[in-house]
């Protein structure tokens, strides 16, 4: 018969599953916060398609490849981490996330509004002004969340309820 005291239940959420490697919640913040430094530390560009040919004996094929528009990729990775912290965020950090909305919101009916106004009504131009906006308001929105992270005292405690 088999010993019963030898299982051992494994937290699925704290453990990569190789050994006592530990992934905690912490890690993931700071892993976000790698990752988003890295993507505003490149020149941004607005997305595109790319047409790629390959040619084969005499047929030529041709894909398109859309390039993401990395300002989107940048405001989207500080909105998950935005995502990721709101259950511990303070009256501070509700305000500013409050803002950040708000302000994209106006922003996107003032450029609604002027493009209506506007003899050229297309559609890229929109987005683009838009996406500009978009991201500066984002940037204030991860200043915020560095401040809320300071206050928090997030780089010295082990977890962030401390």
């Amino acid at each position: 018969m088999e010993d019963n005291n030898d299982i051992k239940f494994i937290d699925g959420e704290s453990t990569t599953g190789y050994g006592d490697d530990r992934v905690t919640f912490k890690d993931i913040v700071i892993g976000h916060l790698r990752r988003i430094t890295g993507l505003a530390s490149v020149e941004w560009v607005g997305g595109y398609w790319v047409d790629r040919h390959q040619v084969i004996g005499n047929l030529t094929l041709t894909s398109r490849e859309y390039i993401s528009d990395s300002r989107e990729v940048y405001a989207n990775a500080v909105e998950c981490l935005a995502d990721l912290l709101a259950p511990y965020y303070d009256g501070d950090m509700m305000k500013a996330e409050q803002m950040a909305v708000k302000a994209q919101a106006d922003k996107e009916k003032e450029i609604e509004k002027s493009m209506s106004q506007s003899k050229k009504k297309e559609a890229p131009e929109f987005i683009q002004q838009y996406r500009e906006a978009r991201v500066q308001i984002i940037r204030g929105l991860f200043r915020d969340l560095n401040k809320f992270l300071y206050r928090k005292k997030y780089l010295d405690m082990t977890n962030i309820d401390d």
